[in-house]
Formats: structure tokens, sequence, C-alpha cells
């Protein structure tokens, strides 16, 4: 039974009672499609581990080895850098795809091996990895003065239902950062976090998963800094210390197991290499790092334009007036409320002329409304995240029942692009967007698209669980690139 809290009234006074209908009826729009379509999870299945080294093979870029049940890869991206991978079906490493990875084309590594009757130690010129050959436990150590960079606990680990995990040592006084938003201090030692990006609109202190994860461990001790990378999009969780003290854990439910380790004598040599293989940010216009007036939202035009003016009235520094979903027609993307706002082209330019720039936010839900001209067009472009039956994913956002543009797909990135000119020709400088984790609207806490959701993954395939993490960032991109294509 439906219990009414009291969220309803703030949902009934910004939405009206269309949107307070379609949250009601959501949840029966969730249990029939989990009924159709979620699978059941396998309980209690134990960690595998790689076991013995049967066969080490060197190749051109690093070392492969055949064990017990599976197959592990070690590659040179650099001196500074390792990248790890496993197989558990068979030995075809090909080149991974990853939506994180900018740089691929890395020039040949230098290195040597040494294969004795225990283990095996591959060297660069500073950094040396050596693996157990019984039990298939990893060390690195810099090859310099032979100290231990870190070395694996329970080791690279995978179950039978694609979850997948890694136990590395964490040495007292290691101070532990990283990992994206957190509503915590900056050392992580003795927290467990969830890597699944999250609206928590009501957060506090130590509240976990936010907006966004980056799955980057940075760990410092003395003069030895190291980083772990883990390429899985993934839902997962890093465990640093809090289970055990001195044991650090990155778990995903899916996908490979695939992570880079760098090393360095300090965090800025770390992070320049990481950055080289991530992609670095483009210097913004100085005004993006200016005062930015923002809240949930000035309308209609003339308080806006009233806004620009208190604001130079009173010497109080501003460079960005943003434009929340109020000045949308019925908050429907890529569309302005005519009566709100009517004459929107005008009221940009007279804050350009007031010193102001002019944000407008985007929303990636598009209601399902065959009147909609963005919707019919995303319809006939094919752009939205499907059930496994092809029918698009549905879900409840500020203009209703929606259906959500896949990002994964380039046809999608060039579709939103497209629909972004008609709100960047209105003069505004710049996108805000917004609910992008994705984000749906429930009577009680936001949630997100249904881990079975169908995404292109450009061309490769692949549920939501493992493209959910990337939504925002794509989303992103796509705007990225409709801003430099229509300016």
């Amino acid at each position: 039974m439906f219990r009414k809290p009291d969220n309803l009234k703030f949902f009934l006074n910004v939405g009206g009672k269309d949107l307070v209908e379609d949250l009601k009826n959501y949840d029966k729009i969730v249990r029939r499609q989990d009924k159709r379509f979620a699978p059941r999870k396998r309980t209690n299945l134990p960690w595998q581990s790689p076991g013995m080294v049967k066969q080490v093979i060197p190749y051109e870029r690093g070392v492969r080895f055949a064990c017990d049940s599976g197959w592990v890869e070690l590659q040179w991206i650099a001196v500074d850098c390792v990248r790890v991978r496993l197989r558990v079906q068979d030995a075809a490493f090909a080149a991974p795809f990853s939506y994180a990875v900018s740089k691929v084309d890395w020039p040949v590594v230098p290195f040597e091996i040494i294969d004795s009757e225990d283990a095996v130690e591959v060297f660069s010129a500073s950094l040396t990895c050596r693996v157990d050959k019984h039990s298939f436990r990893l060390g690195f150590e810099r090859r310099v003065d032979r100290r231990l960079v870190c070395a694996d606990m329970g080791g690279i680990q995978w179950r039978d239902d694609g979850a997948v995990r890694l136990s590395l040592g964490l040495k007292a006084g290691e101070t532990s950062y990283g990992m994206g938003e957190r509503a915590a201090g900056l050392n992580l030692r003795g927290k467990r976090l969830t890597l699944w990006n999250t609206d928590n609109p009501k957060y506090e202190r130590y509240s976990d998963p936010l907006y966004y994860n980056v799955p980057l461990y940075l760990g410092v001790h003395n003069d030895i800094v190291h980083a772990i990378f883990w390429d899985n999009s993934s839902r997962g969780v890093v465990d640093i210390g809090a289970a055990r003290p001195d044991e650090l854990i990155f778990e995903s439910e899916w996908g490979e197991l695939r992570y880079y380790l760098f090393a360095a004598q300090d965090v800025n040599t770390v992070l320049a290499r990481y950055t080289e293989l991530t992609g670095r940010i483009k210097l913004p216009p100085l005004w993006a790092l200016g005062y930015q007036q923002s809240r949930f939202s000035y309308y209609p035009q003339k308080s806006v334009l009233e806004l620009a003016v208190t604001l130079r009235h009173r010497g109080i520094p501003c460079d960005v007036i943003y434009l929340d979903m109020h000045y949308m027609d019925n908050f429907q993307t890529f569309t302005w409320n005519r009566e709100r706002f009517p004459d929107l082209r005008r009221m940009v330019a007279d804050l350009h002329a007031g010193g102001f720039k002019v944000m407008a936010v985007l929303t990636p839900g598009i209601k399902a409304d065959p009147e909609y001209r963005v919707y019919k067009s995303g319809v006939a472009h094919d752009v939205f995240v499907k059930y496994p039956d092809g029918t698009p994913v549905e879900g409840v956002a500020w203009p209703g029942v929606c259906h959500f543009p896949d990002f994964t797909n380039p046809t999608t990135r060039a579709w939103w692009g497209d629909q972004c000119h008609r709100i960047l020709e209105l003069g505004v400088d710049g996108l805000s967007n917004s609910m992008s984790e994705p984000a749906l609207l429930t009577p009680f806490d936001p949630t997100t698209l249904p881990d079975y959701g169908r995404h292109n993954q450009d061309g490769l395939g692949g549920d939501h669980l493992e493209n959910h993490n990337v939504y925002g960032m794509l989303m992103g991109q796509s705007s990225s690139e409709a801003l430099e294509r229509h300016r």
C-alpha cells in the first residue's frame, strides 16, 4: 500500500498533481518490470583466486601468467605504472575498453624478467613487481632501494556471479586519500565507501554515497607515494582499513578485474601520470572560476533581472547567474516557459550588458509525451536506455514519466548536441548538467535506472549496472562537445 510521506507535499507544490500521480504509480511500474527482468542473485558464493602459476609468457609490453584458475596480465604502461588484468574463461587479452582511459598508445617500456623456482620478478627502470608462483600474490617495490610500495594481501579474486575483488595490504602510518566526492575528511583511512553515483539531497557528514565517485586510491607513506586506479565502472565498494586496519579492498559486482598501479616519491608525480592516462581538464574560462549565483530557482524573468540589479547595487561580487529548471516549460529539457520568460534571449543580453554570464540547467529525463518535440526526435533516433525487451526504460523526473538518453551510444551523444543548440542559440554561456547520476524521483529518496536497463556501450552492449557510474560523465561530454560545436 502506498504510504504518503511529507515529500509529496513538496512535489505537489513544485510539480503539481500530475507529478504526484506519476510518483504514486511508479512503484507499480518498478515491481512489474523487476518481476520480468531482474535476475535472481546467487548468494554465499566463495571468492576464488588464480592459484599456482603454471606458465610464464613474456611478450613485448609485459608478462602473462597461466595459472590453475585463470590468466593474469601485467603490462608496463610507463616505468612507474603497471596495469594488471584478470581473465577467467580464456586468455584472450584484447585491448580493454574503458570510458575512463584517455591515452591508449604508450611507448614500449624496457623491462627484465628473472624467473626462479618460487617467484618471478619483473623490473622496469624504476619499479619491480614480484610474483609468488605458489599463491599468485604480487608485491611492488622501488627498484632503486627495494623498498616496498604495496603488496597483495588476499590479492586478485573473483566469484562465479561475475564479481571481482582486489585485496592489498595497508602499511602502518599510511594516509589514504582520493575516491571522489566524499562527506568526510581528506584522510579516508578506516572508511568503507560505496562506488555508485547517487543523488543524496539530504546528506550530512559521513553520508555515503554522494554524487560522484572516482575509484582512485592515493596512499602516502613517508617518501613513497602510490595510487591504485580501479578501472571498473560497475557498482562496488572500497574498504580502506574498515574491516581490517591493515587491508585495502576494491570490489565490484561485475566486469573485468583491471587496475593500474602508480608509484613515485611525491603526489604530484603520481597524479601527473594518472592524468596522463585518464586525461586532463581543459583550461576553463576565467569567469567559470568566479562567483556563481544559483538556487532552485530564480523566476520569472523580472525576478532574474531584479536579482542582477540588486547584486550590483549592493556591491556583491557575482560573475554568473544560473537558470534552474523553472525557466523550462513544465520542466521539459530544451524548452523554455514563455509566460515566465517572455523574451529569454533579450534577458540574457541584458545580463551580459551587466557583466554577468548565464548558465542554463539541463536534465536528462525526456518526458514521454508524443506531443513533445524532443521526445518525438529521441524516439525517431532511437536514443533511449531500454529494457531487455527493447522498450524504453521508464522513470519519474520533474516533468513526469520520462525516458532517458543512452549516452553510451555515439548516436545519442550527437543527438544531444543537436538539441543543445536550441538553448545555446539564446546566448547562454554554458550548460549545467543536473540529475545526471542519473537520478529518478520517488516519494521517498531519489533512485536510479534499474540494473538491467540496456545500454549501447559504444557497440559492445551492457547493463546499467556497469554503465551507471559513467552516465553523468558521458552526459557532460555530450554537453561539452555541443558547446564546442555550436560556438
